[in-house]
């Protein structure tokens, strides 16, 4: 089950140290669509303040990378590359979100009536806050979302499903996802595909609280 803190975070760069410090919680794609364990998992955290949605991925190892995306680039496309993805969708309706995040900070959304069935009414953001960097064993990338730019609803009232998910490699490509952890694998088709909003579960919501020494 993935989990959202939602928390006053005033700043992008505040969410990011709680998450470096291990303040923050850091979920993991540990298994491939084949159900194989991956050794170094990409990590992830979700948060939540009255304002923005904040996504946090570090990717291990040496990412593959689009050539012409860049930090703060919006670029269709990054599915091809290493990335982390991240779907939401209100619990009583057939609409979702997709979000994408690569290691060097480039990033894309796209808005879905039904599975694969894009909403060519919505227009993101043109801009948006986005951090990267390296860590011990790879890149990390951050991003925060306006929510009155998101093209769902329920997310002021935490009433959410979702599914996250990371493609990473060259030969073999291995897709990871958070549904292998929740469902019967049976139910999922043989060829990867992360547009299953009816097996995504609920989001777990919680409040973020953190303890400072004296």
């Amino acid at each position: 089950m993935l989990t959202l803190y939602s928390h006053q975070w005033h700043a992008l760069d505040d969410f990011v140290e709680d998450v470096q410090m291990n303040l923050l919680p850091e979920q993991s794609l540990h298994l491939d669509w084949e159900m194989n364990r991956v050794g170094t998992p990409v990590r992830f955290s979700l948060g939540l303040t009255p304002t923005a949605l904040l996504l946090y991925a570090a990717t291990p190892g040496t990412p593959l990378l689009s050539t012409t995306s860049s930090s703060g680039a919006f670029e269709e496309g990054l599915w091809n590359y290493d990335v982390f993805e991240l779907f939401i969708a209100p619990e009583a309706e057939p609409g979702y979100q997709e979000f994408n995040l690569a290691a060097n900070g480039a990033w894309w959304t796209a808005v879905f009536n039904a599975p694969r069935e894009k909403n060519l009414n919505y227009v993101p953001p043109r801009s948006i806050e986005i951090r990267k960097g390296l860590n011990t064993d790879g890149c990390w990338a951050a991003l925060s979302f306006p929510i009155s730019s998101l093209g769902i609803k329920g997310v002021q009232d935490l009433s959410l499903r979702g599914h996250a998910a990371s493609i990473t490699g060259a030969n073999p490509r291995r897709y990871c996802s958070s549904l292998l952890n929740a469902v019967d694998t049976e139910a999922l088709p043989c060829k990867p595909d992360f547009h299953q909003p009816k097996l995504w579960q609920s989001l777990q919501q919680k409040a973020f609280i953190t303890e400072i020494s004296k």
